[in-house]
């Protein structure tokens, strides 16, 4: 944990020195991944929009929606399910993305909203090139996935039909 506030500490240092300049994404992005390793859900978020903003400049579109997706989850992670939901129901009209379209299965699961959780699922898994099964698995999720725990555990149970109170 020490190493990710120091990385946070000099990641701003760095960003102190060029603020406004598009070489800014990468150690914005960087930053919110220290931030996300941290825990701090609703400065993770800020840091990914602003590098999404940031790689937009440069013309990255690619970059640009990773930390776009990164921002929903870190908002997700914080509780907003609400904003969540709308920042990947638009990613999900800009991509052919499965990895969006199952986190906003397990959005939909999470605000309640069981019919679009269940037609959006069965829409992912006609994606060509989608794998469905490897949703199962929390630690792929979190790992080379990097979803948030939240989110991953939501995608749990949809998938085992739980239902838990929103919080």
């Amino acid at each position: 944990r020490q190493a990710y506030a120091l990385a946070v500490d000099d990641y701003t240092r760095c960003l102190e020195l060029r603020p406004a300049d598009a070489d800014a994404a990468t150690p914005t992005f960087e930053r919110a991944q220290a931030e996300r390793a941290l825990g701090r859900w609703a400065a993770a978020s800020a840091d990914y929009d602003a590098a999404a903003e940031l790689f937009l400049r440069r013309k990255q579109k690619k970059e640009a929606k990773i930390a776009q997706a990164q921002a929903a989850f870190a908002t997700f992670e914080a509780g907003d399910v609400a904003r969540a939901l709308t920042r990947l129901e638009t990613l999900s009209r800009q991509l052919y993305s499965s990895d969006v379209r199952a986190a906003l299965v397990a959005c939909y699961w999470k605000a309640g909203e069981v019919a679009k959780a269940e037609d959006q699922w069965l829409g992912l898994c006609d994606m060509e090139g989608a794998v469905c099964t490897k949703y199962v698995d929390k630690s792929w999720l979190l790992g080379y996935r990097k979803w948030t725990p939240s989110l991953a555990d939501s995608m749990a149970d949809f998938l085992a039909l739980r239902v838990r109170a929103a919080t």
